[in-house]
């Protein structure tokens, strides 16, 4: 039986990995993957902050991925597009990644997105390579049959993304592709995209504190020490009294 939004039993989920960066003291924990085993309807209120820590336990930036049928309509519709054209969401069973950074910049969070379904396309060729699955945007397709659906959002304290990848093809609204028309499953292949995004998370956060920053001449250059020259000698410039 699929569980409801309000239904949560954290002992039950299991944290996957915790992607870090670094070595030793310096290591920083970046990014945790979790797979959830059990089917849960997807009805729009799972894209809400510490969704996934009411869930897991897991503290922090975070993507989850659990199978489930969706239904999604007007009450948590995201995407004001869609809720213009009622276009609202039914699938009997999708593969639902959860995504939330605790940053509120959606500009950023749309790119986090896009890169998430990138990631996705990247895995279902791997697959597939003799399959044309293309991507536009952040929605991919076989044909005109639609694979997927994602949205990017902000709350108060976070940004959240679903992205929901088709297992089965029917009571879809649009023509539809799925996982099972591939033979692919959804399980290992949820494992796979979490762990290249994370992958991807913690190289961006290392790529972030390596560089020097530019434009700041009296503060940016390296000190002797780093330039390999040993400490600096003695100064001449005078020293001013306070007395």
């Amino acid at each position: 039986m699929a569980r409801g939004s309000g239904d949560s039993d954290a002992t039950s989920r299991s944290i996957a990995h915790h992607y870090q960066w670094g070595e030793g003291e310096n290591t920083k924990e970046t990014m945790h993957t979790l797979w959830i085993p059990e089917t849960i309807l997807y009805d729009g209120a799972q894209l809400r902050p510490h969704w996934i820590l009411e869930q897991t336990g897991a503290v922090g930036d975070a993507i989850a991925a659990f199978v489930g049928p969706a239904k999604v309509t007007a009450a948590h519709m995201v995407d004001w597009e869609d809720v213009r054209a009622q276009a609202w969401i039914h699938s009997d069973a999708m593969l639902h990644f959860i995504v939330e950074h605790f940053e509120t910049d959606l500009t950023r969070m749309i790119l986090w997105q896009r890169l998430l379904v990138a990631i996705c396309h990247d895995v279902l060729r791997s697959h597939c390579p003799a399959i044309s699955i293309r991507r536009e945007g952040d929605d991919l397709f076989d044909g005109v049959a639609k694979l997927s659906v994602s949205i990017a959002t902000v709350s108060p304290i976070s940004s959240l993304i679903h992205t929901g990848i088709n297992v089965l093809n029917t009571n879809t609204p649009v023509p539809t592709r799925g996982l099972q028309d591939y033979d692919i499953a959804a399980a290992p292949f949820a494992k796979d995209v979490m762990d290249r995004y994370a992958v991807e998370f913690a190289e961006v956060q290392h790529a972030r504190a390596k560089v020097r920053p530019v434009g700041l001449e009296l503060t940016s250059k390296p000190s002797r020490a780093a330039q390999g020259q040993g400490a600096p000698g003695p100064s001449n410039r005078s020293v001013r009294s306070c007395t």
